[in-house]
């Protein structure tokens, strides 16, 4: 049996975000279309003095503590109680015209401490971001206008303006959210 674990890249190295996170929904999207691929995030992990790397303690340790449980179950058929994989979006879409909905596949309630900064709403009009809060496994936002009719897309940059440890939008085992990259809000359930 073979299996891919891909460690979502993290905010740093890269100056422009922007192809940071063409990067971050590359690596999304390969362990979406492929069930031999899973996606660990790094966002909440401790970067080195470079911005780059990871330190041992809060770092690179962090990998193997999210990988392993992940390897046992995977391959040796051993069974944990723990939420072991990272919630991922699943569906996107409209409420109502200032308001949108975030499906993920979180098995467990999704807990929030993050700051508006960390998500990015791209509309034709502009509209910025108002309210986040969460509801079981689903992220609700508001924007400050009218988005119906706007073409919108949001993306979640985790770690943009909060610091490791805190500001992410996490599972039960405290596993942040995958981040993506301007991602399609449905519109057609206002229709």
């Amino acid at each position: 049996k073979e299996h891919i674990y891909i460690f979502q890249t993290k905010n740093g190295c890269d100056k422009s975000i922007e192809n940071l996170m063409g990067i971050k929904e590359a690596q999304r999207q390969l362990a979406e279309e492929n069930s031999d691929i899973s996606i660990i995030p790094t966002a909440a992990m401790t970067h080195h003095t470079d911005n780059c790397h990871f330190p041992l303690v809060n770092g690179y340790e962090i990998f193997a503590d999210r990988l392993s449980p992940i390897i046992l179950r995977d391959f040796y058929n051993i069974p944990n109680s723990l939420d072991l994989d990272a919630p991922m979006i699943t569906n996107a879409y409209l409420t109502n015209n200032t308001q949108l909905t975030i499906e993920t596949d979180a098995t467990t309630n999704l807990q929030i401490s993050t700051i508006a900064e960390d998500f990015e709403l791209h509309s034709d009009n502009n509209a910025t971001i108002t309210n986040i809060s969460v509801s079981v496994s689903n992220i609700i936002i508001t924007s400050s206008a009218d988005i119906s009719d706007s073409n919108p897309k949001i993306s979640y940059i985790a770690g943009l303006q909060g610091s490791p440890g805190g500001n992410f939008i996490t599972n039960s085992n405290g596993l942040e959210i995958v981040c993506f990259d301007k991602y399609p809000v449905s519109t057609e359930t206002l229709s």
